[in-house]
C-alpha cells in the first residue's frame, strides 16, 4: 500500500502534528510505503529518504515564514508568503494528479495556512476556497490535529474546517473536544462520515520511566514556545511570585516573546534556569531532571509534551479546561481551577513537601501512557483505518 501524506511542515519538526507524522511514516507496524508532500524549507533537500519506506518531497518556493518573535516582518512579507503558499499548494495538487497511490492522508487543518489571514481581513472565504480536495478521486482521509477556529475565533477558519468535513468521508480527530465538534458539524449538516477518535501517541522508548529523586526545592518544568496560547502570561506571574520552595526550569523557544527578552523580564531570579531552542531528542533529559511539568496552555485537551512527561514518570499540572485525559486529578496528574493562581501557589507549596504524592502520581502517569498512548497502539488503529477505507472502495 502506498500512502501519500499532505502536510505543510514536516521536517524540521515544528509542532505536535509534525512529530506525529514523522513517527507514523517511520513505523514498522505494517509494511506500507509513504510519500510526504510538504513545503520546501531552507537548508533541507527537495527530495529525501526518511527511513526504509518513506520519501519526503519538498515543494518550492522556499517557506520563509518569519517566526512569531519577528512579528514586525509578518505584514511586509505577507504578499510574498501568500503567493509562495498558493504556488506550493498547486504544485502538490499537480503531483497528486500525475502520480499513482492508494490513499491520500491530509493532515490539517492548516494545509495552505498563509491563505487564511487575507480571508480573515475580508471576513469571507475567498482564497481559502482554493485549498480544496473535492476533485481528488480515490480513497482519502483528513486528520484534524487541531481546530484553528478554537484559537482564532474566526468565522472564515470555521467555514474552512466545515468545508474539509464536507470534502472527506473519512476523518480522524486527535482530541476528544475536536471529535465532539466534528460530530456536531456532521449532525447539523446531516453528513454521514466515518469519524474516528485516535489520540496522538508517543514513542515511549524515547521517554523511559525514571523515579523522581530527592531534592531540596520542588523543580517545576515548562516546555514550549513563549506564546500567549501556551499560557506564558500565567507562567510569568508564577516566576515573579518568587516562591522560596520552587525552582523553575524553562525549555523554551521564541513565540510572541523572544527568549532574550523574556530572560530580561525575570532577570535576577536565581531559581529560574533557561534552556532555549532544545531539540526534541534532548527534552527527555530535562524531564528526568525535574519533579513536575507545568502546562498552562489555554486550549482544551492534552498536548504531546504532557504525555512525554507522564511517560517519564513526571506528573503534569494543567488548568481544568475540557477533557484533559489521561490526566486524572490526584491520580495521574493535577488539575487546577482556571485563573485560580492563589490555589496554584498553595498547591505547589503542598507538593514541595510531599515527595510520596509526586512519586505515586508519576508512576500511575507512566503506567497509563505505556498501556494506552504508545505509538504501537495509535498507529495500529490508523493503519487499520487505511485498510477499512480501501476495502470499501
Amino acid at each position: 500500500m502506498k500512502v501519500v501524506h499532505f502536510i505543510e511542515h514536516f521536517y524540521p519538526r515544528l509542532g505536535g502534528g509534525e512529530v506525529h507524522v514523522w513517527d507514523l511514516v517511520r513505523s514498522d507496524i505494517k509494511q506500507f510505503h509513504h510519500v510526504v508532500l510538504t513545503d520546501a524549507f531552507p537548508g533541507y533537500p527537495h527530495r529525501e529518504k526518511i527511513g526504509e519506506r518513506c520519501e519526503a518531497i519538498r515543494f518550492s518556493p522556499l517557506d520563509y515564514t518569519p517566526p512569531p518573535s519577528l512579528k514586525y516582518l509578518q505584514n511586509p512579507t505577507y504578499p510574498f508568503r501568500l503567493f509562495t503558499c498558493l504556488s506550493r499548494f498547486v504544485s502538490k495538487m499537480n503531483w497528486l494528479k500525475n502520480n499513482q497511490y492508494d490513499i491520500l492522508h491530509v493532515h490539517g487543518p492548516g494545509v495552505a495556512i498563509n491563505l487564511n489571514p487575507a480571508d480573515r481581513i475580508l471576513g469571507i472565504p475567498f482564497l481559502t476556497k482554493l485549498a480544496s480536495f473535492r476533485n481528488v478521486v480515490g480513497a482519502k482521509i483528513f486528520s484534524f490535529h487541531s481546530y484553528m477556529s478554537n484559537f482564532t475565533q474566526s468565522k472564515v477558519d470555521m467555514m474552512q474546517e466545515l468545508r474539509f468535513i464536507r470534502e472527506f468521508e473519512n476523518i480522524i480527530c486527535v482530541d476528544a473536544h475536536i471529535n465532539s465538534q466534528v460530530e456536531e458539524h456532521c449532525k447539523r449538516e446531516k453528513l454521514k462520515r466515518d469519524i474516528r477518535f485516535i489520540p496522538h501517541t508517543i514513542n515511549t522508548a524515547n521517554f523511559p520511566f525514571q523515579e523522581i529523586g530527592e531534592r531540596k526545592l520542588l523543580k517545576l518544568l515548562f516546555v514550549g514556545r513563549l506564546a500567549r496560547e501556551k499560557g506564558v502570561e500565567t507562567l510569568l506571574k508564577l516566576i515573579n511570585k518568587k516562591l522560596p520552595f520552587l525552582k523553575i526550569c524553562l525549555v523554551v523557544a521564541d513565540g510572541e516573546y523572544k527568549v532574550t527578552d523574556f530572560r530580561r523580564l525575570v532577570d535576577g531570579n536565581e531559581n529560574v534556569e533557561f534552556h532555549p531552542n532544545v531539540s526534541n531528542e534532548e527534552v527527555a533529559k530535562h524531564i528526568h531532571n525535574s519533579d513536575v511539568l507545568f502546562n498552562p496552555v489555554q486550549a482544551k485537551g492534552i498536548s504531546r509534551v504532557c504525555m512525554e512527561a507522564m511517560a517519564c514518570g513526571r506528573p503534569v499540572i494543567m488548568f481544568r479546561e475540557g477533557d484533559r485525559y489521561p490526566i486524572q486529578d490526584g491520580k495521574t496528574g493535577f488539575l487546577m481551577e482556571p485563573g485560580d493562581l492563589d490555589g496554584l501557589f498553595s498547591f505547589l507549596e503542598r507538593l514541595s513537601g510531599d515527595r510520596d504524592l509526586l512519586s505515586r502520581t508519576g508512576e500511575a502517569a507512566a503506567k497509563i501512557i505505556r498501556e494506552k498512548f504508545d505509538n504501537q497502539h495509535g498507529f495500529r488503529r490508523i493503519f487499520d483505518f487505511y485498510e477499512d477505507i480501501l476495502s470499501a472502495h
